[in-house]
């Protein structure tokens, strides 16, 4: 169930219009705030103020900084009430009573997972992680080095210096069962055979992805943070004050976005775990160097479903040697390059549409659009140049990928991570039930985009005054009564009016009135954002004049 965010007033209320220009008064009852919904999942992402991708995540460990209650204490003591990284008493030491002294903790989490801890040398300097029976590393803490990294699910691990001597040591690894998730203390790289020793530690946290993101914590339930399922997503993608996102539930059917290693579909090409920022803002992309011969270099996802329908591809990508890369559908197959040194859309073949977006710091988010009848395989390869599949590689030159995704639909979503599954976005949805009804006179004013033909909807007032609609060709119409008012609006920027007074409700659209509405709705009941982006809306509890309607609307 949704719930209302106390801090999320979109709707303003303007206490006046007066010779051109509006005060503002935000209502601090209550009435002008939106009840948010995304359903019950973390797998929605904006682009934040600084430009980088932003998502949610949970720490899934119990008494994260408790680490005398869930967590199981083996051949080892703790001792709480320790200065710790961040100025607090919280930190703990322990300290093992015999060889292989530590502290464990039953989790469910599986698939691409990172386990982290603040961490400082006491009598010791090394600190091991264990994923039981799947994967080990040991880290120095006198410098933050890491040591060896043992078994097959161990991808990368971390120290970053917190300062004091402290690190935040984080493991990175891939693995498909419930386990075990430990923290030992060690006396040298591969060694826990000392039957004595401590370390300080403090802040423990469990989350999915490929990084250690900023720590919550929990107590006997797991905790949440960054874009929550009921939290508006307001979007920065080019700059600019932001505009509320609302999108349709997509799925993204890549079961390793940012582990696209994992995939292990690969052709004449080695994928490496790379450490440039990504444009989440992590230290972690996917290098594709391709093998030095003549051949067509490429990895590829298989079973994509095999079904007649239209599906997006996308990816960002980054130059990195080679300035080309490409994605192509299959089948029959479809290609797309793109000029990774320019931000330009290359050779798009017939049938299939292609775009590329600004992504900063040299990455660029790359997309191809096709309807075909048999979509078996989603493929990205990389090129030396425009409209080339196959070419001589040196062995050494690259491009840089993070965030696959592919879709059903006509055009690309925003960024859906997944960890090992395909993952499912729930459709964004605002309302606000108290300030339009069939009693009050009001003014509704919102600036919106164009949206694509399969949109259905994207702003509707519930009580039979009807629904915004995408139509062909980006145009957008209104829908009454299950009927078009009037022929589909061409412009590609909007500003929206609709004003109700006692006699009629008057749709203004960029300075024009396009329709009137007479016949008064008898059960107008609440206002609701479903699709797209919008960038301002206002609310007046009366109704405007023409000339101010106009005025507000005039592009």
């Amino acid at each position: 169930m949704a719930t209302a965010l106390e801090s999320a007033s979109l709707v303003m209320i303007p206490s006046g219009y007066e010779e051109g220009t509006l005060g503002s008064l935000q209502p601090l009852d209550g009435t002008g705030d939106f009840t948010f919904s995304r359903g019950s999942n973390l797998s929605a992402t904006r682009v934040n103020q600084d430009g980088y991708i932003e998502k949610g995540y949970e720490n899934l460990l119990l008494q994260s900084n408790q680490f005398d209650t869930t967590w199981t204490t083996s051949n080892a003591s703790l001792t709480g009430g320790q200065a710790g990284y961040d100025g607090s008493n919280d930190a703990w030491v322990l300290e093992k009573t015999n060889s292989g002294g530590s502290i464990s903790q039953s989790v469910s989490a599986n698939n691409l997972t990172t386990f982290s801890v603040y961490a400082k040398a006491a009598t010791n300097s090394w600190l091991r992680f264990n994923i039981v029976g799947k994967a080990n590393v040991f880290i120095n803490l006198s410098n933050g080095d890491i040591g060896q990294i043992q078994g097959t699910a161990g991808i990368t691990a971390t120290a970053i210096n917190a300062g004091g001597g402290w690190y935040r040591c984080s493991f990175t690894y891939n693995t498909a069962i419930t386990f075990q998730v430990s923290i030992i203390v060690a006396d040298s790289d591969g060694s826990t055979s000392s039957p004595t020793g401590s370390i300080y530690i403090q802040d423990a946290q469990l989350n999915q992805g490929l990084a250690a993101y900023p720590y919550l914590e929990t107590t006997t339930t797991s905790a949440k943070g960054g874009i929550l399922e009921n939290t508006p997503r307001i979007d920065y993608t080019g700059g600019g004050a932001g505009s509320l996102l609302l999108e349709p539930s997509r799925t993204n059917d890549i079961p390793q976005s940012e582990y696209i290693k994992a995939i292990g579909a690969v052709q004449n090409m080695t994928l490496l775990n790379n450490a440039s920022v990504n444009p989440q803002g992590s230290q972690y992309a996917t290098e594709a160097v391709p093998t030095a011969n003549t051949a067509t270099h490429l990895f590829f996802k298989g079973g994509m479903g095999n079904t007649a329908n239209t599906f997006t591809q996308s990816i960002y990508a980054k130059a990195n040697g080679y300035n080309f890369c490409f994605i192509r559908i299959d089948s029959p197959t479809n290609y797309a390059w793109f000029d990774l040194e320019n931000g330009v859309v290359g050779q798009t073949q017939s049938g299939m549409t292609s775009t590329i977006e600004d992504a900063g710091n040299g990455w660029y988010r790359c997309t191809a659009t096709l309807t075909t009848s048999n979509y078996a395989n989603a493929v990205i390869g990389v090129s030396n140049q425009d409209g080339v599949t196959a070419f001589t590689a040196n062995g050494t030159s690259s491009v840089l990928f993070w965030g696959w995704q592919s879709e059903l639909g006509t055009y690309p979503t925003s960024y859906i991570p997944t960890y090992g599954t395909s993952q499912t976005r729930a459709e964004d949805t605002a309302t606000n039930t108290d300030m339009i009804n069939a009693d009050n006179d009001f003014t509704l004013y919102f600036e919106s985009n164009s949206l694509p033909a399969d949109v259905g909807r994207y702003l509707s007032i519930s009580g039979n005054l009807g629904y915004l609609s995408a139509y062909s060709g980006g145009r957008i119409r209104w829908r009454y009564n299950n009927s078009n008012l009037s022929s589909p609006i061409d412009e590609g920027v909007f500003k929206w009016l609709i004003r109700k007074d006692s006699t009629n409700i008057k749709m203004y659209v960029n300075g024009v009135v396009r329709y009137t509405i007479a016949a008064l709705p008898s059960a107008l009941q609440s206002f609701n954002l479903q699709e797209g982006c919008v960038y301002k809306t206002l609310l007046f509890p009366t109704a405007l004049t023409d000339s101010a309607c106009i005025e507000l609307t005039t592009i």
